[in-house]
């Protein structure tokens, strides 16, 4: 009996210490079957690295982000860089619970516009088709976890500022396309 107890208290403590955050695609409108097929074959390896150690320690020990404030003003709290991490990994977009679930809601559009994507106030991620055919799936997967930056409440400004790479989408992005090329 003594076994089994041990064995269920590792198994238990486990489950909280390793609770896995999943993505969730959904196409909201733009995708032919084949744009989508190659989405869902190419989302897990954006699962498995949020989840990995290595996304953990690019993000706790990357330099302090600017701008780390959700857009909901009468929030004045400065996140660090772990409580950005957690976000992330939480599932929680802005004004919603946390469920482990990243939801991304994914728009592929024409645009005549110089632009990579944007997320408008329905937390829908829209990519511009030609950005989505000319580059590679892990600069498409980098794109959404920035644009997923923004689903949570995290802004920049649309200047191009000294600091804009190290405000968090922009500095989450990044960590993800560089890991992306390295690995």
């Amino acid at each position: 009996m003594r076994e089994f107890t041990i064995i269920f208290i590792l198994l238990v403590s486990n489950f909280f210490v390793f609770a896995q955050t999943k993505i969730e695609v959904r196409f909201i409108d733009g995708f032919t079957d084949i744009e989508k097929e190659i989405v869902i074959k190419n989302i897990s390896k954006l699962e498995k690295f949020i989840n990995s150690k290595d996304f953990e320690n690019l993000v706790i020990n990357a330099k302090p982000f600017k701008r780390n404030r959700i857009k909901n003003y009468s929030n004045s709290k400065k996140y660090s860089n772990r409580e950005v991490l957690e976000l992330i990994r939480s599932g929680k977009e802005f004004n919603t619970k946390p469920d482990s679930i990243i939801t991304l809601k994914l728009i592929l559009y024409d645009s005549e516009k110089n632009e990579i994507g944007h997320t408008d106030g329905l937390q829908q991620i829209h990519t511009y088709r030609d950005y989505f055919k000319k580059n590679s799936n892990d600069k498409y997967l980098s794109h959404l976890l920035h644009e997923y930056c923004h689903v949570i409440g995290f802004r920049h400004s649309f200047l191009r500022l000294p600091y804009r790479n190290r405000t968090v989408p922009y500095a989450i992005g990044n960590i993800a396309e560089k890991f992306f090329i390295n690995n």
